[in-house]
């Protein structure tokens, strides 16, 4: 929310949100995790534009992280990659400012579960797709 009308998410700006969110995931997840993947998934690999509203948008990224542990850990991965994420959603709005300040000096960002049919994936290694909403 809180992005300006017609803002489209450039893939130099979807890189850079990519790039950081990995950085924050190798530094913040716990030694039981290994952080193996951080990509964008949308249709053609492009970004969806959602929710336009008055003259301000929600953009939403919708991300695949894939992450590696222990078996009897993998059930809570989800839960605790969506805690991470939002533990540190100031630095990620920050760093959204320094990216591009016009489209997000007053955005926030929230994280969620993104409903997408699961692949199916070892149980040593899983797939969780979360959303982040610039807003």
């Amino acid at each position: 929310e809180n992005v300006p009308s017609g803002y489209r998410l450039s893939r130099e700006d979807q890189s850079s949100i990519l790039r950081f969110v990995k950085e924050l995931l190798d530094e913040y997840l716990s030694n039981s995790f290994q952080l193996v993947e951080v990509a964008g998934i949308g249709r053609n690999g492009n970004v969806r534009h959602l929710l336009r509203s008055r003259r301000l948008n929600t953009v939403s990224l919708p991300l695949r992280i894939t992450v590696r542990g222990p078996a009897d850990v993998s059930d809570f991965a989800l839960s605790y990659l969506i805690e991470v994420l939002d533990e540190h959603k100031e630095e990620l709005s920050r760093k959204l400012m320094l990216f591009n300040w016009l489209a997000f000096n007053d955005a926030t960002v929230s994280v969620d579960v993104y409903d997408f049919n699961a692949i199916s994936k070892p149980v040593e290694e899983t797939e969780h797709f979360v959303r982040l909403k610039l807003a």
